[in-house]
C-alpha cells in the first residue's frame, strides 16, 4: 500500500499521546488542526523534493508559537543558572523575525540552506483557517547530537512539541522530544521503536548486564564533603544502567556510519571462549570500564552538588562551591572526550574482518574474532513483534549471510551472549537466545 502525506495525520494523532516524555511529567501539547497538519505535511514533503543550487534541502521545523517558544525556555532558565548552569549547555538561542513570513515551499527553500537539522531549526507558527506563518530560527545547539552519538555524556533533549526533519528528498521524520514517532519515505510509513515496543529493546536486552557491571564497581559508600546526605544507591545505579546502554547504543550508532558493517559480540566475564571463538587479535583491556565508572562518579558528584544547593532557600553558590563545581565539570568534559575517542577506536577495530569482543563489565578482549563453534546453527530464528521476544515470526537462517549466520551460530551455543550485527546499508540487528530460540530484533539501535 502506498501512503501520501495527509496520510500521515490519522497515524500522528493515533500515537500521540502514547509517548512519556523525558521527565515523565508533562502532557503532550495539543497538535495542530487536521487543515494545518495537511497544509504542513504537504509543504514540508514538496519542498523535500527541490534542491537549491544543486543541493538536497535538508531541514528541521520546530511547531510551536513564539510565545510558546518563550515560555519554554523560560520555563528552562533554572537549568541555565546557578545549579546546573554548565549540566546543559546548550541554552536554545532564536532570531525572532521582525514579521511573520509565510509558511510556503519557496520560503522555506530559502531558508533551508541556513539552517541544520543537527542544531538549527525554523520556527513554524500554526495560524487561523489553516495557514502557517515562519517566527525565526532556533538555534538549539550542537549537543544533543553530540550525545547521540556518544561524544558527551549528558544534554538537554529537544522540547515537548511537534518537531518535523526532512533527512532527504522525499524523507521525513516526525518526532516529539527525544522520541521518534513516525518515519515517511517511499510512500511508506514506519513507527520510531519506542512507538511498536513501547520502550527501546536494547535497553531491556541490557538490563541485567548493565546491573551486573554496577554491581562490579563501588559506589555503595562514598561521600564527599560537599554531599552531607549522598545521593541515593537507586539513583547512582540508575545512573550506571543509562551510561552503560548508551554506551552501545554509542558504539553502534559509530559502526553504522562507517558503512561497513561489522559485528560486536558481548559475552559473560569468564565465559570460557577457546573452542568457540578464534580471536585474531586478543587484548585485554579494561579502559571502557574505568572510563565508564569515571563517569559515574562525576555525575554522582554533580548530582549530590546539585541536591544540595536545591534543598536551600538560597540557590546561590559559594566561592568553594563554584570552585567545586567548575572543577568537577572540567574532569566531565575531559573524560567525554576519552570516551568518544575510545567510540571510535572500538568502531574502527569493527572494520577488521571478524569480531569485536567485550566482555559484559566492558573488558576488551580482542577484534577479528572467528566463530569456530562447532555443530550446525539454528535452522530457523525468530523476528520479534515484541520487546521481550516472546512473539514474532519465524524465518530460515538461511535467507540471511554468513555474518548473521555466525551470529546465530553462536548465540544459540552460548547463554547470555548479545550480538550486536551491523550490515553494510546500516541496518543494525541485535540477536540473543530466548529460551530454546534465537531471537532477532531488527533495526532498533
Amino acid at each position: 500500500m502506498t501512503y501520501y502525506p495527509p496520510d500521515l495525520i490519522p497515524e500522528i494523532k493515533k500515537i500521540w499521546s502514547n509517548i512519556i516524555p523525558p521527565t515523565g511529567a508533562e502532557k503532550p501539547p495539543k497538535l495542530p488542526s487536521d487543515k494545518v497538519l495537511r497544509n504542513l505535511f504537504d509543504i514540508v514533503y514538496q519542498t523535500s523534493l527541490k534542491t537549491e543550487e544543486q543541493r538536497n534541502l535538508t531541514y528541521c521545523l520546530y511547531i510551536c508559537s513564539k510565545d510558546e517558544f518563550e515560555g519554554f525556555i523560560q520555563h528552562e532558565e533554572y537549568y541555565y543558572k546557578g545549579v546546573l548552569h554548565n549540566f546543559y549547555k546548550d541554552k536554545p538561542h532564536f532570531l525572532r523575525f521582525r514579521r511573520m513570513r509565510k509558511f510556503s515551499i519557496s520560503e522555506l527553500r530559502r531558508l533551508a540552506p541556513a539552517t541544520n537539522p543537527s542544531h538549527i531549526a525554523i520556527g513554524v507558527e500554526p495560524l487561523g483557517s489553516g495557514g502557517l506563518g515562519i517566527w525565526g530560527l532556533i538555534d538549539f545547539g550542537s549537543s544533543w547530537g553530540k550525545l547521540v552519538r556518544g561524544e558527551i555524556g549528558s544534554a538537554k533533549p529537544p522540547p515537548n512539541i511537534l518537531i518535523i526533519t526532512s533527512l532527504e528528498p522525499g524523507h521525513i521524520k516526525i518526532s516529539r522530544s527525544d522520541h521518534d514517532l513516525i518515519t515517511f519515505k517511499g510512500g511508506q510509513i514506519n513507527y520510531g521503536k519506542s512507538v511498536l515496543f513501547g520502550d527501546k529493546p536494547v535497553d531491556v536486552l541490557l538490563k541485567n548486564k548493565a546491573n551486573k557491571f554496577f554491581k562490579s564497581l563501588d559506589f555503595g559508600k562514598r561521600a564527599h564533603e560537599h554531599e552531607p546526605a549522598g545521593v541515593k544507591y537507586t539513583l547512582i545505579k540508575r545512573m550506571a544502567k543509562d551510561q552503560y546502554i548508551n554506551f552501545f547504543r554509542s558504539i553502534s550508532l559509530n559502526i553504522q556510519s562507517l558503512g561497513h558493517g561489522g559485528t560486536l559480540l558481548l559475552v559473560p566475564e569468564n565465559t570460557t571462549l577457546v573452542s568457540r571463538l578464534k580471536i585474531k587479535y586478543p587484548v585485554e583491556s579494561s579502559i571502557s570500564k574505568i572510563l565508564l565508572a569515571k563517569k559515574i562518579e562525576l555525575l554522582r558528584q554533580r548530582s549530590s552538588l546539585d541536591m544540595k544547593i536545591h534543598k536551600r532557600k538560597e540557590k546561590i553558590l559559594s566561592k568553594d562551591e563554584l570552585e567545586y563545581r567548575d572543577h568537577i565539570y572540567a574532569k566531565s568534559e575531559a573524560n567525554d572526550r576519552s570516551i568518544a575517542d575510545l567510540l571510535n577506536f572500538l568502531g574502527a577495530l569493527s572494520q577488521v574482518d571478524g569480531a569485536v569482543v567485550l566482555t559484559d563489565t566492558l573488558k576488551i578482549l580482542g577484534f577479528g574474532a572467528e566463530i569456530i563453534i562447532a555443530g550446525e546453527g539454528p535452522k530457523n530464528v525468530k523476528i520479534a513483534d515484541n520487546i521481550k521476544g516472546s512473539k514474532g515470526k519465524k524465518i530460515s537462517a538461511e535467507s540471511y549471510g554468513t555474518r548473521h549466520r555466525s551470529a546465530f551460530r553462536f548465540c544459540s551455543k552460548v547463554d547470555s551472549a548479545i550480538a550486536f550485527v551491523f550490515s553494510q546499508d546500516g541496518e543494525a540487528k541485535v540477536i540473543k537466545k530466548s529460551e530454546s530460540e534465537v531471537v532477532v530484533w531488527p533495526d532498533i539501535i
